[in-house]
């Protein structure tokens, strides 16, 4: 997560940390999980990338981390295409809020206040214990979609698992 800047205010620094957590990282696992999906006996694998609200919304945080998570949904969708063929599926969950990670750790230096505060006044308020998203469902989610008889059709798919928060 990012400190909610915007594009005019993100300094670099915050920039290239978000981005290498948030896309290079999974950029990297991708690139080697196709690697070895290649070279096994038996050709083919599963990935499933983990993406954002602020994947398609624009405007859930700051422009560092939306544009980290809107890059993992080009990521995802781009490896799909090339890949099926090969047996290699990718997908994306667009989560919504978490509260069993460590994501306000981000904000222990402190936010753009006046961003946050634009943020929060368009959309729903976010309750903790209503609206997040529990982790146990989140990998129960993945274990459904790497079924052998899921994973084709769900190949390419950026799937929106938030609990309806903010709400549709």
């Amino acid at each position: 997560m990012d400190d909610f800047s915007p594009a005019g205010d993100c300094s670099k620094e915050l920039w290239d940390r978000v981005m290498a957590v948030n896309l290079t990282g999974p950029f990297l696992t991708t690139k080697a999980a196709v690697k070895q999906f290649e070279k096994q006996k038996q050709a083919g694998g599963v990935i499933i990338n983990i993406g954002s609200n602020a994947s398609y919304t624009g405007f859930q945080s700051g422009a560092a981390y939306t544009v980290s998570k809107a890059g993992v949904m080009a990521l995802t969708k781009n490896t799909a295409g090339f890949y099926a063929d090969k047996g290699i599926y990718t997908m994306a969950l667009l989560l919504g809020g978490l509260t069993g990670t460590n994501i306000v750790d981000s904000f222990a230096k402190g936010m753009h206040m006046e961003m946050y505060q634009k943020v929060m006044a368009n959309q729903s308020p976010f309750e903790p214990g209503k609206n997040d998203t529990p982790l146990e469902s989140i990998a129960k989610y993945c274990l459904f979609l790497s079924q052998s008889d899921i994973v084709p059709v769900s190949n390419g798919s950026c799937v929106v698992f938030n609990k309806n928060w903010p709400v549709a």
